[in-house]
């Protein structure tokens, strides 16, 4: 996996360890009232910075999650990874997270289609996947013009070989699942 991948006006940089301006970025996003509905509900367990760091560190570590801050003109302004498993390598799951003043159609948009490029041009998977809350119509709307459908049919299917669980009814009520089928 690429250390760097370079965008337009950003870049995306793989999460290392002892990166005090990722670990505020991350400590900022995981505390602000408007992401709670919109971002992995786990994620808001770790609101203290030493929790933070820890989540961070393990991130870095990961197998099977890549995870990149993007920077632009060397300001953090959110992350973005892709996730997947050993036992169902040929999906991930991308999930993108913009600091307050950075969310937006376009940015969301350029720096997601990096991601998706990169995946595509290097075959790492045949399937992207990502979630979206059903009350974020940007969100959908960003996801339907990167290419994604929207396969709430697959929901069940996905999720158990994805996060080798079953899928919980609130998964189910609260998010709609986009895929885009690589070839």
């Amino acid at each position: 996996m690429k250390k760097v991948i370079k965008g337009k006006n950003f870049n995306l940089i793989r999460f290392k360890p002892g990166d005090e301006k990722l670990y505020d970025l991350v400590h900022t996003i995981f505390n602000e009232e408007i992401v709670k509905g919109f971002i992995n509900p786990e994620y808001l367990k770790f609101k203290s910075k030493s929790k933070v760091i820890k989540w961070v560190d393990s991130n870095v570590k990961s197998k099977c999650e890549v995870w990149y801050s993007i920077r632009a003109k060397k300001k953090y302004i959110g992350y973005i990874c892709y996730k997947s498993r050993k036992d169902f390598p040929e999906a991930c799951e991308i999930s993108i997270v913009l600091s307050k003043g950075y969310r937006g159609f376009s940015i969301g948009f350029q720096i997601t289609k990096v991601l998706i490029d990169y995946i595509v041009q290097n075959k790492l998977f045949t399937y992207i996947i990502a979630y979206s809350n059903k009350t974020n119509k940007l969100a959908e709307k960003l996801l339907k013009n990167l290419g994604f459908k929207k396969t709430n049919r697959l929901h069940k299917l996905i999720t158990k070989k994805l996060y080798n669980e079953n899928i919980s009814l609130n998964i189910l009520l609260n998010y709609n699942l986009f895929t885009i089928f690589i070839c």
